[in-house]
């Protein structure tokens, strides 16, 4: 993110977690299931996992804090969906949710990064 957090991925409890490097703090974030918007829910508040690590669209394989924006995860999913999460303290909410395959390569954006 900025040099001063570290962030991991739990593939056993399907957690992101993020360290402060200034002072070792550790923060397992609310698991994806537990999104800010209700709508994103696959599972119960009751806490069952069965159905969520069940469904592949929401297991992360990669995760990246964005060099673009604080605060923003991008993740791609086990399923091949490309996914971005604002984080805090407290809440993952997911922003957009995107098959691999129909991302739009950024031309501008990759020919100034090249120049």
């Amino acid at each position: 993110k900025d040099g001063a957090s570290l962030l991991a991925y739990s593939s056993i409890e399907h957690a992101l977690v993020v360290w402060s490097v200034r002072d070792g703090t550790s923060v397992e974030l609310p698991r994806p299931r537990q999104f800010s918007s209700g709508a994103d829910s696959t599972t119960s508040r009751d806490g069952d996992t069965s159905q969520f690590a069940s469904n592949a669209h929401t297991q992360i394989t990669h995760a990246l804090f964005s060099p673009h924006e604080d605060d923003v995860v991008s993740a791609v999913c086990v399923g091949g969906v490309f996914r971005t999460y604002r984080v805090n303290e407290t809440t993952i909410k997911l922003l957009s949710a995107t098959p691999l395959n129909e991302l739009v390569k950024d031309v501008g954006r990759e020919a100034a990064a090249h120049a």
